[in-house]
């Protein structure tokens, strides 16, 4: 809780929790999204490999996804960043005794473990 009355700010809990979902709904579909890729990637080379395509071809596709992917880690990681920035102006709000219900040690759970993926169908 913040030291002085003055500078806790005001957090309805029910807005509270819809964030907080938010936001490990944010890593499910970024978790979703780099895990749909690699089996995109690993879908394509097998299929190139049946179907002859030039190997240079077939190197220049798994390039340009294996660059999706990283760009997807690097917006995961970015997210991580605000969500930890939100998580420290949480904890000067009116919701801050609460503690967030997704952490590890006093960290977001999200820089220990990952969100659990879903089947992309």
């Amino acid at each position: 809780m913040p030291k002085t009355k003055e500078s806790v700010l005001p957090l309805d809990r029910d807005r509270f929790l819809t964030l907080t979902e938010s936001v490990f709904g944010t890593y499910t579909h970024i978790d979703a999204a780099m895990a749909h890729t690699l089996r995109l990637a690993g879908d394509m080379v097998e299929t190139a490999g049946e179907i002859g395509l030039e190997p240079n071809v077939s190197q220049s596709l798994f390039d340009d996804l294996k660059n999706c992917i990283g760009t997807l880690l690097l917006s995961r990681q970015q997210f991580l960043k605000v969500h930890r920035r939100a998580h420290s102006i949480r904890q000067r709000t009116t919701v801050a005794w609460e503690g967030c219900p997704y952490t590890i040690d006093g960290e977001p759970a999200t820089s220990a473990a990952p969100v659990q993926l879903k089947a992309v169908v």
